[in-house]
């Protein structure tokens, strides 16, 4: 790679030396030295072409000749700036625009769920024929907790909205009501403080509340004395003892996050005695080696067992069963359909660029023709040929990528604001290598 001077040197010294020991020897033949020196280039097939032999089995030579037609290729386009400008613009607008939708599909349903439960973690539900989900009682989920062993850490979820005091002006703000050890069972670990201790989700416990991450970040500017603080919610004083991390919380991301038995709605006895009142939501995780089918069917024997015990709580003809829907899955749902449309959108753009980028090379290759007869004519092959112009459209094809990820990157911001309506997870769409590589 670096010694090709001095190898040409020596080449061009070994040559010199055997034509001289050839003149000699034709001389002691008698022949003129004129005569025998020309008579030995004959006889060695000429020195530049010899030369040309001895370069073209060198080690790396294939590296110095790719070298070289890159540096070609870019001088070609450089003498053509329209063609150049007006490929790599149609390319970056196609390869922009599929990147740009490709983060949302990557972001909202192929990564996993960046929490500890990842794709492990299930929404029950209890559809009937007059609802898609009825609710759980509060002893139910107790029930189920004790109940299934398929599942692990089912927790209860409601969402309220509350009126917060103690900082400034009121604010008004939406409550995510859980069970203490739903954040465990996510997996989710506090960027501030803690989450919530096993026995704060009991009546008359201490009231303590978790802050989201954009709710600490909004009103209280990343203030990490906030830990300690106090606020008065439902004539309660709550105790700060944690910030979330930026993650997309499902089902729903609240302002801030309080223990179920904090709640005065859900904790009030005709509440919390028996399956008297629906109210709360329930979530679980699979069990490491449990299937979301042998949940489906543990689910549907539990419930079977739970409408003969409590025949009023479960009315025969509403037909209340369980449901189990994977977390991830449903997180996506609403946005899927959208986001296959916007791809199949962009990929059809992308295939007019690329038809469009086509038609202008050949046509231009066409108006080469005479410089290709040309170089065919003074010794260049096919495959020296085919490499040359497939360089030049992958430099295209390179320039055009790279101004198309700048396109995408400037464009995530909107896309985000555009998935906030279908899915939690508009938070998790970002350029990574995976969109790279796609790109």
């Amino acid at each position: 790679m670096f010694g090709h001077e001095r190898d040409d040197r020596e080449l061009d010294d070994e040559l010199r030396a055997y034509i001289d020991l050839q003149t000699a020897e034709k001389m002691k033949a008698g022949m003129s030295p004129a005569d025998a020196r020309r008579a030995a280039l004959i006889e060695s097939g000429g020195v530049e072409q010899v030369k040309e032999e001895v370069r073209d089995v060198r080690p790396g030579v294939w590296i110095e000749a790719l070298v070289q037609d890159a540096k070609y290729a870019l001088r070609t386009l450089q003498r053509a700036p329209g063609f150049t400008l007006s490929a790599i613009v149609t390319l970056a607008i196609g390869i922009g625009a599929a990147t740009a939708i490709y983060s949302m599909v990557d972001g909202v349903l192929l990564r996993r769920l960046p929490m500890g439960a990842g794709d492990r973690l299930v929404h029950l539900t209890e559809p009937s024929t007059q609802s898609d989900d009825e609710g759980f009682f509060v002893e139910e989920v107790g029930d189920l907790r004790r109940d299934l062993t398929t599942m692990a850490g089912v927790a209860e979820y409601h969402r309220m909205t509350f009126q917060l005091y103690g900082h400034g002006d009121p604010l008004r703000v939406t409550t995510g009501v859980v069970s203490d050890g739903f954040f465990d069972m996510l997996g989710v670990k506090p960027a501030l403080g803690r989450t919530f201790r096993r026995g704060e989700e009991a009546v008359g416990a201490a009231p303590v509340v978790v802050l989201s991450h954009a709710f600490w970040m909004d009103k209280f500017h990343g203030d990490s004395s906030i830990i300690g603080a106090t606020f008065t919610m439902n004539d309660r004083v709550h105790t700060v003892v944690g910030v979330l991390p930026p993650l997309p919380l499902y089902p729903n991301d609240n302002d801030i996050w309080m223990p179920a038995g904090a709640c005065p709605f859900r904790s009030a006895p005709m509440m919390m005695n028996g399956h008297n009142m629906r109210m709360v939501g329930a979530f679980a995780v699979l069990k490491p080696g449990a299937t979301l089918s042998q949940a489906r069917t543990e689910l549907a024997t539990v419930g079977a067992r739970y409408a003969a015990a409590y025949p009023a709580a479960y009315p025969a003809a509403q037909k209340i069963h369980y449901a189990a829907t994977v977390a991830r899955d449903e997180m996506s749902q609403r946005a899927r359909p959208i986001l296959y449309m916007l791809m199949a959108t962009a990929l059809f753009l992308l295939l007019v660029a690329v038809a469009n980028v086509s038609t202008l090379s050949i046509s231009r290759q066409l108006r080469r023709s005479r410089e290709l007869a040309l170089r065919v004519a003074l010794g260049a092959g096919f495959g020296r040929l085919y490499r040359q112009l497939a360089l030049e459209s992958l430099l295209l094809a390179f320039a055009g990528g790279a101004v198309g990820v700048g396109i995408a990157a400037g464009g995530i911001g909107l896309l985000r604001s555009l998935a906030t309506r279908f899915t939690p997870r508009a938070g998790e769409i970002q350029m990574n290598a995976a969109i790279l590589a796609f790109a």
